[in-house]
């Protein structure tokens, strides 16, 4: 069996804006997991969300879930301790923790067909940014 990675930015950090930010659906029907790391230039207070859901056409991860936008929040395993963090709860990156805030977690997307990232507004340190990228792998 090999891995078959991509590797792909989603929030790039240009969000330096006190402003909630959904990025774009990403397709992930071709994969089976998934690592994000996250990374501020500096101490931030913000939390980050994941969305998932299934269906040939993405929803709007920005409007509120409906029967006709459906779309839910994803559990995901921080990689440093193998906790699972709720999805409803989010991860929290606070102005409390060290310069240059770094986590890095697990997303079981099997069987998912979009994921989305939320960062939710920056309420302290709004001149610095979040950078979010992705893995993506198979395991063919």
């Amino acid at each position: 069996m090999r891995r078959i990675g991509v590797f792909q930015t989603i929030i790039g950090g240009g969000l330096t804006v006190a402003n909630s930010t959904v990025a774009t659906a990403i397709d992930v029907r071709d994969y089976r997991n998934c690592v994000i790391q996250m990374a501020t230039t500096g101490t931030v207070d913000l939390k980050v969300y994941f969305k998932g859901a299934v269906g040939e056409i993405a929803p709007n991860f920005g409007a509120t879930r409906s029967r006709a936008n459906p779309w839910e929040y994803i559990d995901v395993a921080d990689l440093q301790d193998g906790a699972s963090i709720d999805g409803d709860t989010g991860i929290a990156l606070s102005s409390a923790q060290t310069y240059n805030n770094v986590r890095m977690v697990e997303i079981n997307i099997n069987a998912l067909d979009w994921l989305a990232v939320h960062q939710t507004v920056i309420t302290t340190g709004a001149a610095n940014a979040l950078f979010v990228a992705g893995t993506f792998t198979t395991n063919q």
